[in-house]
């Protein structure tokens, strides 16, 4: 039994997941998102509902999924611009990708990779410590970089669920 402590619900929770025991993880969880909604976390309420968006859909619960997705994306809005806040939205891209909406998939993604083009330069394929994007005939090309803003993992994600050719690199890079 877990304290009611969001570091420890957290790994807790992943845990349980990662060994297979759903109905656990998904307990553990929901105890992360009480704790974290008492303590004002939100970024915390966030990692919790991010797992048990996956958790609904690994039960094959459309309904349960329906509404963490859509409790997500609500709580989307009210995260400060960063990690988590791309790590959250990537998370609702992977979700649409799940459920067979590539429309709503790309969308999550075109905003999940927004914040690392923003912070290199615009619209010449910048790249810094997520992602930046550059629109091909053929797909579109994602490069991922280290530092920044730490989108490289909610970037990375992405490259893996979406059709994107990933590369990765280091520092922050400009392309033109």
């Amino acid at each position: 039994e877990v304290a009611d402590d969001r570091e420890l619900l957290d790994i807790a929770s992943r845990a349980a997941w990662l060994s297979g025991l759903l109905p656990d993880a998904r307990s553990l969880a929901g105890r992360g998102i009480e704790c974290a909604r008492r303590a004002g976390d939100l970024e915390a309420e966030s990692a919790a509902l991010r797992l048990i968006c996956r958790l609904d859909h690994d039960v094959s619960d459309a309904i349960a999924t329906a509404e963490s997705t859509t409790a997500l994306a609500a709580l989307v809005e009210r995260l400060d611009e960063g990690r988590e806040q791309g790590t959250a939205v990537a998370v609702l891209a992977e979700m649409c990708m799940l459920v067979d909406d590539p429309d709503g998939a790309n969308a999550w993604a075109d905003r999940a990779v927004a914040p690392g083009h923003r912070r290199c330069g615009g619209a010449g394929g910048a790249t810094a410590g997520g992602v930046a994007l550059q629109r091909r005939p053929r797909g579109v090309t994602a490069t991922l970089s280290e530092g920044c803003f730490g989108y490289r993992r909610s970037a990375l994600a992405l490259a893996m669920m979406v059709p994107f050719k990933a590369s990765i690199t280091s520092g922050c890079t400009r392309k033109t």
